[in-house]
């Protein structure tokens, strides 16, 4: 996937781990409550409900809850 304008140019290129949960906000509530912080999300998406995390050392990662989602795929048309 193409890194567009909406990412800084000081973000370089990287790989995001997604966690299967049955819960998203419960693994984000969780998370947070043992030191990790909400970078972004609880977010209701097509491909289910997920958040961007990050642990206490640092290390970035998302949890997504596949059986709640929302809204449409894309047409393959409007990808480029």
């Amino acid at each position: 996937m193409e890194m567009t304008g909406d990412f800084s140019p000081e973000v370089p290129p990287y790989i995001t781990v997604y966690f299967g949960v049955g819960d998203c906000d419960a693994a984000v509530e969780k998370a947070t409550e043992r030191g990790g912080a909400a970078v972004w999300g609880p977010m209701d998406t097509p491909f289910g409900r997920f958040a961007s995390l990050r642990d206490p050392q640092g290390a970035t990662f998302s949890v997504i809850d596949m059986s709640r989602t929302e809204g449409g795929m894309p047409a393959m048309t409007d990808v480029p």
